[in-house]
């Protein structure tokens, strides 16, 4: 049996005689590993899928090819293979030497001269995978937060646990969330969940925007950055992020009107995903609809304090109305029986000498009457709303004629 596989004889390498070029016109990637690790076999896919040329391969090593490979769960799999023959599947992530990666399904089946491999390349499937999971999480995180919406009526915990929602569903890296006051644009208040940037929250506490929320508030529309674009190497919130980190900020708008932003830090290449972008619009938008609501649910609240206020104070007004009413009437009346005492000390003083002691003590009488006949004319001026007279008063001499009454009590 001829063992260099890779010639156009006809060789057998797994208990039957195959041909080389038959295995070269398969979709799938073939390969034979000898029991120390060399390349026995590979075919032209297999090569295209290790992006080196079968030249580089056969004969050598796979640590030799791809340095560090032994440390990978692909290698285990391989040599447990190799010792007890059993067939094993898996699906590897192939990290090149440029760092970009590979997803692959593998066979391992165990032949007499080493363990034949059989590998499909499951890239595109596996990004699909990544991607539904992700916009998987993004949903619960937004049916999350629309049940918040419901429930909480204050805006510093809305926007502070909407954040923690939606890094809890595991959709963001970190989320971010500002209010702001107009029209200068400054950051009012802020939550933020995930990942801390403390260069962020410094700018944040500041007042001031970083530069992709300050675009998204002026332009009103999403902004999309990445620390690797020209316009985030600059930025000292972009140097915190990591290397395969998308920014992607949104206004929050309702009705035309601005209530603040929103910035998410998602896996790189998912910020430019039309589907990504739409939810997180919806998420925007939901977050800026229960600002707005709670914004007109306290105008509300205060339009109802004030008409309760305006209310009490049209009551207190009109029982004061009705009190003077009846004080006019009590004073009217209580008015004519002092004009009538007053009348009698004058008719009873005409028949007395002015300087006896009962008309003496008439004059007081009257005095008495005159004082309480102009605190009447007083109670019936504010019973009608009448302009009072002001006038200067003598308080010695009002203390004095009230010595004499006092004095007997």
């Amino acid at each position: 049996m001829n063992k260099t596989v890779g010639s156009n004889h006809s060789d057998d390498i797994t208990g039957f005689t195959f041909s080389p070029k038959i295995l070269d016109t398969l979709l799938e990637g073939c390969q034979v590993i000898s029991p120390d690790g060399r390349y026995l076999y590979i075919n032209d896919i297999a090569a295209r899928q290790g992006r080196k040329p079968k030249s580089d391969l056969i004969g050598k090593k796979m640590v030799e090819a791809y340095p560090g490979i032994d440390q990978t769960r692909m290698y285990t799999v391989l040599q447990k293979t190799m010792e007890d023959g059993k067939h094993r599947t898996m699906e590897n992530e192939f990290v090149y030497g440029d760092g970009s990666t590979g997803w692959f399904e593998l066979r391992f089946d165990r032949v007499p001269v080493g363990v034949f491999i059989l590998s499909l390349e499951i890239t595109q499937r596996k990004l699909a995978e990544t991607k539904i999971s992700h916009l998987n999480a993004v949903l619960r995180g937004i049916r999350n937060v629309n049940q918040l919406i419901t429930r909480e009526h204050d805006p510093k915990r809305l926007i502070s646990q909407a954040c923690d929602l939606l890094v809890e569903a595991r959709g963001f890296e970190s989320v971010i969330i500002g209010l702001i006051d107009l029209p200068e644009n400054r950051v009012d208040s802020f939550a933020n969940a995930g990942v801390k940037l403390h260069a962020l929250e410094t700018l944040l506490h500041a007042g001031s925007l970083p530069d992709c929320a300050e675009e998204a508030v002026r332009t009103r529309k999403f902004v999309l950055r990445n620390n690797q674009s020209d316009a985030c190497r600059g930025c000292s919130v972009a140097t915190g992020l990591g290397e395969k980190i998308d920014d992607l900020a949104l206004p929050l708008i309702h009705d035309g009107y601005l209530f603040g932003f929103m910035i998410t830090s998602l896996p790189q290449g998912m910020g430019k995903d039309s589907d990504e972008q739409n939810l997180l619009q919806e998420v925007a938008s939901d977050i800026a609809f229960a600002l707005n609501s709670i914004q007109i649910r306290s105008a509300h609240n205060a339009t109802q304090i004030a008409l309760s206020n305006t209310e009490a104070q049209l009551q207190q007004a009109q029982k004061l109305e009705a009190i003077g009413r009846l004080a006019g009437g009590i004073a009217h009346d209580y008015n004519n029986i002092l004009a009538a005492q007053i009348g009698y000390c004058d008719l009873l003083q005409d028949h007395l000498e002015s300087e006896s002691h009962i008309s003496k003590e008439l004059a007081k009488i009257k005095g008495c009457a005159e004082r309480a006949a102009r605190l009447t004319r007083q109670l019936l001026a504010f019973s009608r709303k009448q302009a009072m007279q002001v006038e200067v008063l003598d308080l010695n001499a009002i203390v004095t004629n009230f010595k004499r009454m006092l004095i007997r009590l």
